[in-house]
């Protein structure tokens, strides 16, 4: 319920620190200032309500989760691999990979590397 110029000011500075590649980040500004506001909200605070750890053992197909170390000097890269095993602990045989060097959006900060990461997995 933010009025929209607060709104575009707090996610302007989410989205920026998101994304580390300062070239890339426009689109996604762009994306967020063309966005409904109310149905962006609801669906981040879905996103951040909602566990959904004890439905991973349901699935049966091969999983690759690509994840960041946060930005954040207190979250080691051991710290960092911790919370995403014990995250996906109960996915059977799903194969976990940091990506250094990156911020939120792998895609823009290392894009070789995730679309090197991509097609491997789908060539399997």
């Amino acid at each position: 319920n933010s009025p929209r110029e607060a709104y575009v000011t707090q996610a302007t500075a989410s989205i920026n620190g998101m994304i580390n590649t300062e070239s890339r980040r426009e689109e996604a500004l762009e994306d967020m200032r063309t966005s409904d506001q109310k149905v962006s909200a609801a669906a981040f605070r879905e996103l951040v309500a909602t566990d959904l750890r004890p439905e991973l053992a349901k699935i049966t197909a091969p999983t690759e989760v690509l994840y960041v170390k946060f930005n954040d000097p207190r979250m080691t890269p051991q710290i960092t691999d911790a919370v995403y095993q014990m995250s996906y602990a109960g996915l059977p045989g799903v194969t976990l990979k940091r990506i250094d060097d990156s911020a939120h959006f792998i895609m823009f900060d290392q894009p070789q590397a995730f679309y090197g990461e991509l097609d491997a997995f789908l060539a399997r």
